[in-house]
C-alpha cells in the first residue's frame, strides 16, 4: 500500500525499528520502505551468470540513471504537468485509479527490460503517475505487487534514459517512486532538495525530503528535518501525513536515545494523524501498533532511568 542502500545512521535506525516489527518509517509519508522484501514482478527467468560484461552493462545503466536524476530540467514540462493535473482532477472527482489505469493502453509491460524497445515518455508518465496515486489512498491490505510494479520505472529510466525527458514533473514522479525503493540514498537526497526548492508547498516532497535529511545523520540536517516537519504541519493542518511526518522524526529520536519526552510527542502526533487517516486503512493499523509499542517503551525506559 501507500506512499524507498543507506548510510550507517539510517541503517541503525531501521535495524532498531525492524527489531520492534514496526516498519513505520517512510510509510507515513505515503511510502512503503518495506520493499527490500519485495521482488520484481517480472516473469521468472533462468539465472544469468554475473560476468564482467554483465557487470559493465549494469554499471553503465546505473550511471545513466544517476546522471538522469540530477540533470537540469531543460525539456518541455507542459505535457507532463497537464497529465498530472488531469489525473489529480479525476481522482478528486471520485474516479478510481483502477478506472484510470484501465483506460491506459499500450504499456510495454516487461518489454521495458529491453533497452532496444522504444518507449513513449507520455505514456510512461501517465501509467506510473496513476499507479503511484493508486498506492496513496487507504487500503485494507498492503499491495506488494503494486510496489514491485512501481519499481519498474527505475528500469525504464536506466535502460531508456535517452528517451526520458529532463523535466520537473518527470523528476518528481521518479523521486517519489524511487524514494519508495531507495535506489540511491545520496542522489535522492540531492534530488529531494532540488524538488523542495522548486515547490516548497509540495507536502509530499517536503515530508519525504525531511525524512531523508534526518536519515543523513548530521546534526544540521536533523535540525532542518524537524523545521521542515513543523512547517509542513502548520501549512497543511488537514493532511494526515503532516502529523505522521513529525511523529516519525520524534519516534526515531526517541528510539535512538530512549527519550520518553520524544516518545510522548511521537504518540501525540500519531494520534492526531489517526484522527484524519481513515480508521480501516493499513497505515492506521501500523500507527496504532506503533503507538502501543511506544507506550511499552516508555514504561521500560522509565524503569531504566530509575536504576541506580
Amino acid at each position: 500500500m501507500s506512499f524507498y542502500p543507506l548510510f550507517l545512521s539510517l541503517m541503525e535506525i531501521m535495524e532498531n525499528i525492524m527489531k520492534k516489527q514496526l516498519f513505520l518509517s517512510l510509510f507515513f509519508f505515503g511510502t512503503f520502505f518495506e520493499t527490500a522484501q519485495i521482488s520484481y514482478s517480472a516473469p521468472a527467468r533462468m539465472p544469468v551468470p554475473y560476468t564482467a560484461a554483465s557487470r559493465k552493462i549494469a554499471s553503465e545503466g546505473i550511471a545513466r540513471y544517476k546522471n538522469w536524476l540530477n540533470s537540469e530540467w531543460t525539456d518541455d514540462d507542459t505535457p507532463y504537468a497537464a497529465i498530472r493535473a488531469d489525473i489529480d482532477a479525476k481522482i478528486k472527482r471520485g474516479i478510481s485509479t483502477d478506472t484510470i489505469l484501465g483506460s491506459i493502453k499500450g504499456m510495454p509491460d516487461h518489454e521495458l527490460y529491453n533497452s532496444k524497445t522504444p518507449v513513449d515518455p507520455k505514456l510512461v508518465f501517465t501509467y506510473y503517475y496513476a499507479k503511484y496515486q493508486s498506492a496513496i489512498p487507504a487500503r485494507q491490505v498492503e499491495d506488494r505487487h503494486l510496489v514491485g510494479d512501481l519499481k519498474d520505472i527505475y528500469i525504464i529510466v536506466k535502460n531508456h534514459s535517452d528517451q526520458i525527458p529532463h523535466t520537473y514533473n518527470f523528476a518528481r514522479l521518479v523521486y517519489l517512486i524511487g524514494e519508495i525503493n531507495y535506489f540511491d540514498y545520496t542522489y535522492y537526497l540531492q534530488l529531494g532538495g532540488r524538488l523542495h526548492q522548486k515547490d516548497p508547498n509540495d507536502a509530499r516532497i517536503e515530508g519525504t525530503y525531511g525524512q531523508l535529511l534526518f536519515s543523513s545523520g548530521t546534526p544540521e540536517n536533523r535540525t532542518r528535518a524537524f523545521e521542515l516537519a513543523e512547517d509542513e504541519k502548520k501549512r497543511h493542518p488537514k493532511l494526515a501525513i503532516s502529523y505522521a511526518g513529525l511523529g516519525y522524526l520524534y519516534y526515531c529520536r526517541a528510539l535512538e536515545q530512549h527519550n520518553i519526552s520524544d516518545a510522548k510527542r511521537s504518540i501525540s502526533e500519531y494520534q492526531q494523524y489517526l484522527r484524519i487517516e481513515p480508521p480501516y486503512s493499513y497505515r492506521a493499523d501500523k500507527a496504532r501498533n506503533g503507538i502501543a509499542e511506544l507506550m511499552k517503551d516508555i514504561v521500560i525506559w522509565g524503569r531504566e532511568q530509575k536504576k541506580p
